[in-house]
């Protein structure tokens, strides 16, 4: 269904936000803080846009050759696109918590929602706010969409979907149904409204009678973005489960899946349908590279074993493919394995030629607070593995104090660290709150354990949780020695880093790893 047909160099940073223009054009935005405008003829960058003050969060085609952008400093920026310059148009501030969302609307005015549980409307002509809609949504709004007729639909993390009357600055209905953050909400063409959430679902409402009409289920993570087609057909969707979907819109059927791993730490929300055209833009694993990709009927080919989904031949001829080694089904979604130019019809074994690789192990050390910390350092792992291994023929395997168990005659440190620590080439400790247990030989087990690295000069990473925790709700005897601990090895100069939450602390992981593995695979080959 989906034949990749374009690709884009692209930004510095992660991609936060894509959008199709009126003229046929591309429009990027990053974290690097730039937009630029692409050819979708020949994968070119036309122009870009100055940096702003910071990250950009959303962006979108305004009509009558404008663009606007939110960024991080709670200001939207609107610009005129004539040719392929971009030229600085109005400044719209009046937000005051983080801008999430901004889109133009059908009578030619703007709408923008941040944190600060508003929805602000701007006159385009002359840069003035011209409705303030507030006073429902007890979260933070993280999306927001034209329904025509004067009225827009809000997503937010109250886990509710607001429909608001404009004209009235009323509230017309509240959808409740979903049980977490609602990420992003669209409006197809017969005005059915369309959300996703962090409840893993995609659902779809009718507005007019107030009721749910279908409930998309598939994705095994936060689904953090959607975008439907211009003939409403179709849904493409991306998740926190490193993965883009593709929905039937009539029957909520699954019609394809295609591996598309995390930008980077941030929502995966870079996903965006052409207008008119049959033409999908997501991005890449690394998310800094554009992919446009051909929205069209699967043609006769080689299948899958398991349903018979056919496989064209282009697929096997894309690079990232060939390096992965497997095709994901976009029926059943299993995955399935090759050997270069021959399917090999086994799934769910990982059935390929032999072949001679290195194994490094990750050892990862942290205090029993840090547990989505864990989780997360081993999903990069599993990411750099589908990314890097069969290339490099190399493997990266994690090593975490849980996944042993000590015998009660011996020492569990000393046991974990025979067992673990002495047979790792890197390690990734991190700390929030707690420090840990001391140990016959230190502080706590982290400490000993990143301490054995630090000594014999192996590959060693150490990230701090930066934030101002309430002091009633932790053990302050623990924190001071995290504090401590930190402060030693900021004076040290040891590789230390601190990180403000789960993306950012994603982000870090995910660039240690690929350059620590880089490092130590070129020395040993």
């Amino acid at each position: 269904m989906l034949k990749l047909w374009l690709r884009h160099s692209s930004h510095k940073k992660p991609i936060t936000s894509l959008c199709f223009t009126s003229n046929d054009r591309l429009i990027s935005a990053s974290w690097d803080g730039t937009c630029r405008l692409w050819s979708l003829e020949t994968g070119e960058s036309l122009a870009e846009m100055q940096p702003q003050a910071g990250e950009i969060y959303s962006l979108t085609d305004a009509g009558n050759d404008l663009v606007a952008s939110a960024c991080e400093d709670n200001i939207i920026r609107v610009w005129k696109v004539v040719g392929n310059q971009f030229t600085p148009l109005w400044v719209l501030k009046g937000h005051k918590k983080k801008l999430r969302c901004v889109i133009g609307l059908s009578d030619g005015t703007l709408a923008s929602v941040g944190y600060d549980q508003t929805v602000r409307l701007w006159n385009l002509k002359t840069g003035k706010s011209i409705a303030i809609l507030g006073g429902k949504h007890t979260g933070g709004i993280n999306s927001v969409a034209d329904l025509g007729n004067g009225r827009i639909v809000t997503g937010s993390r109250d886990n509710s979907v607001v429909i608001w009357n404009i004209a009235n600055s009323s509230v017309e209905h509240v959808f409740t149904e979903h049980h977490a953050d609602v990420n992003c909400v669209k409006v197809l063409p017969n005005g059915h409204i369309v959300s996703c959430s962090d409840d893993k679902t995609i659902r779809i409402w009718n507005p007019s009678a107030q009721q749910p009409v279908l409930v998309l289920k598939g994705h095994q993570n936060f689904v953090a973005a959607i975008a439907v087609s211009s003939d409403g057909k179709l849904i493409a969707s991306k998740s926190m489960d490193g993965t883009l979907r593709i929905w039937e819109t009539a029957s909520g059927e699954c019609k394809q899946i295609v591996e598309e791993s995390l930008a980077s730490g941030v929502f995966p929300v870079g996903i965006a349908f052409h207008p008119s055209k049959p033409l999908l833009a997501s991005l890449d694993e690394q998310g800094t590279h554009i992919r446009v990709w051909n929205v069209t009927d699967l043609k006769p080919g080689q299948s899958c074993p398991t349903c018979a989904w056919n496989i064209e031949s282009w697929q096997l001829n894309d690079t990232e493919v060939l390096e992965r080694g497997y095709i994901v089904c976009g029926k059943c979604a299993c995955r399935v394995y090759f050997d270069i130019n021959h399917i090999i019809p086994e799934i769910g074994i990982k059935l390929q030629q032999p072949q001679r690789g290195l194994i490094y192990r990750l050892f990862i050390a942290s205090p029993s607070d840090c547990q989505k910390e864990r989780r997360i350092i081993k999903e990069e792992v599993v990411k750099w593995n589908e990314s890097h291994s069969r290339r490099l023929a190399a493997v990266l395997l994690p090593m975490a104090w849980e996944q042993l168990a000590p015998n009660a005659a011996e020492e569990p440190q000393a046991l974990i660290n025979e067992l673990a620590v002495n047979c790792s080439q890197i390690v990734i400790g991190v700390f929030r709150h707690r420090f840990g247990t001391p140990t016959a030989n230190a502080n706590s087990g982290a400490v000993e354990e990143i301490e054995h690295f630090v000594a014999t000069q192996r590959p060693t990473l150490v990230y701090f949780l930066r934030d101002d925790p309430k002091l009633s709700s932790i053990d302050l005897e623990q924190y001071n020695k995290v504090l401590n601990y930190r402060n030693q090895l900021q004076q040290n100069n040891r590789m230390f880093g601190q990180f403000t939450d789960i993306g950012d602390f994603r982000q870090k992981v995910r660039e240690g790893i690929e350059q620590h593995m880089e490092r130590m695979i070129n020395r040993h080959r």
